[in-house]
């Protein structure tokens, strides 16, 4: 089984969809492909919290700064919000409207969904790219015939051997501690 994850559009700490379009990742078992990809239009405003200035304009509280609309799965909402925003963890703060100065109010946002080869497709009940391929991969278990029941998958920014061994480790010892069968299979990606 190979996994290819095409995070071309982000980075390991943009794991949300949001931050994507099209195709983010491939997993390829016996000559069939399951892709996985961030589809649907994203439209939405981020909308001023109070008075401010940005980049020599001046905003009024619930002035919009950015009305962002892309419908062709390109990543688009990345390359307009990441002036404001950087992380998951500061897109999460502006859905949950805890961010101080901004709020996002989305009319559409897109979705994760599985293509197999035969044209079919499945939409994912997961929001993050790792969700989704962790998803794909408990369902292909019912369809293809993996070697073993459990998977850890592993990722490292430059493909470290010690970071993939410490995670594989970590997770090694979670399958022992909670598993019957403490037989794994193991995929590794660079994460990006």
């Amino acid at each position: 089984m190979k996994l290819i994850v095409n995070k071309y559009q982000g980075t390991k700490e943009q794991n949300e969809s949001l931050w994507y379009g099209g195709k983010v990742a491939e997993i390829i078992k016996d000559d069939k492909t399951y892709t996985i990809e961030a589809i649907g239009d994203i439209v939405c405003d981020l909308i001023a919290k109070h008075d401010m200035k940005i980049n020599d304009i001046e905003y009024k509280k619930d002035d919009v700064i950015l009305n962002i609309i892309d419908k062709n799965n390109s990543g688009g909402f990345k390359r307009e919000i990441e002036e404001f925003i950087k992380n998951d963890e500061e897109l999460n703060d502006l859905i949950l409207d805890d961010n101080p100065d901004y709020e996002l109010v989305f009319g559409n946002n897109n979705w994760l969904e599985v293509f197999y080869d035969n044209g079919e497709s499945d939409i994912l009940d997961c929001a993050t790219i790792d969700e989704a391929i962790n998803d794909v991969l408990e369902n292909l278990k019912d369809k293809i015939k993996l070697e073993n029941n459990n998977i850890i998958y592993c990722r490292s920014a430059n493909l470290s051997e010690f970071a993939v061994k410490k995670q594989e480790e970590i997770c090694k010892c979670y399958i022992f501690d909670n598993k019957d069968d403490h037989s794994y299979d193991l995929f590794v990606d660079n994460g990006i």
